[in-house]
């Protein structure tokens, strides 16, 4: 459905993948904010405006409203080491 990650530009990573990878690397207080819906139906808005409306960059809202992905906000600590 999207060139970008079919090409490797894009790459779509679980997100209990990043959460465990932040864990690994010692974080901690790990918050994942799911904001899909305040980015999603934007883009999709932003390139209907364009010289791209009619291509594959419309599918990314496509791909969201089936659950496929979603966009974050993840906010992590990581403790002092002394």
């Amino acid at each position: 459905m999207i060139k970008t990650v079919q090409d490797g530009i894009d790459n779509l990573i679980p997100i209990t993948s990043i959460k465990q990878i932040l864990e690994e690397a010692g974080f901690i207080d790990i918050h994942v904010e799911k904001i899909g819906r305040f980015v999603w139906d934007a883009f999709d808005k932003w390139i209907s405006q364009g010289e791209f409306a009619d291509t594959w960059n419309r599918n990314w809202l496509k791909a969201y409203h089936r659950n496929l992905l979603d966009y974050y906000i993840i906010t992590a600590e990581k403790p002092d080491l002394e």
